[in-house]
């Protein structure tokens, strides 16, 4: 099953504008130089690492891969974590639970605030919230206060996750 998305890449590629243009003198325009100012030459792979790109490119996907390992590391370990703690096992799922609940209803909540101008600081912030939050959970609390930082950094995990995508 984990191939079938692999074999629908061919027609997703098919599917979406490649962003240049077809004909005319914009196509010319494109393939002549790209967008000089900023040391592009014309559109492709190459121009992510070009003078004007190269550092955002690579804190992006620096960015990317800790926010990835971040999640992956939060949504497969934090039921075993909190069983280690001393809760039981239902107390640890619930934990995951509030952990999804807390990625779907705050990224829902954050995108609103993002979308009005502040992209950036609330991908920031949300960054930031995880941080917080994984440190309450790394210490003794009350149920309530660690089912609350469970949805906190599922929206730092998580929906800073999907905000990086849109940033980018």
């Amino acid at each position: 099953l984990g191939v079938v998305p692999l074999a629908l890449v061919p027609i997703v590629l098919r599917m979406i504008p490649s962003g240049r243009p077809q004909s005319g003198p914009a196509k010319d325009a494109a393939l002549s130089g790209g967008d000089e100012a900023a040391g592009v030459r014309g559109p492709g792979f190459r121009s992510l690492f070009s003078p004007g790109f190269k550092l955002a490119t690579v804190l992006f996907i620096a960015a990317g891969v800790v926010g990835l390992a971040l999640v992956y590391g939060a949504s497969t370990w934090l039921p075993t974590l909190m069983v280690n703690a001393g809760y039981d096992i239902s107390s640890a799922l619930e934990f995951t639970i509030a952990f999804n609940a807390g990625a779907i209803v705050g990224t829902l909540i954050m995108t609103l605030i993002a979308d009005r101008g502040y992209l950036k600081s609330t991908t920031i912030i949300c960054f930031l919230l995880a941080a917080v939050a994984f440190l309450v959970l790394s210490s003794p609390q009350s149920r309530g206060v660690v089912l609350a930082a469970s949805a906190v950094a599922g929206l730092g995990a998580l929906g800073t996750q999907n905000m990086l995508n849109a940033f980018v």
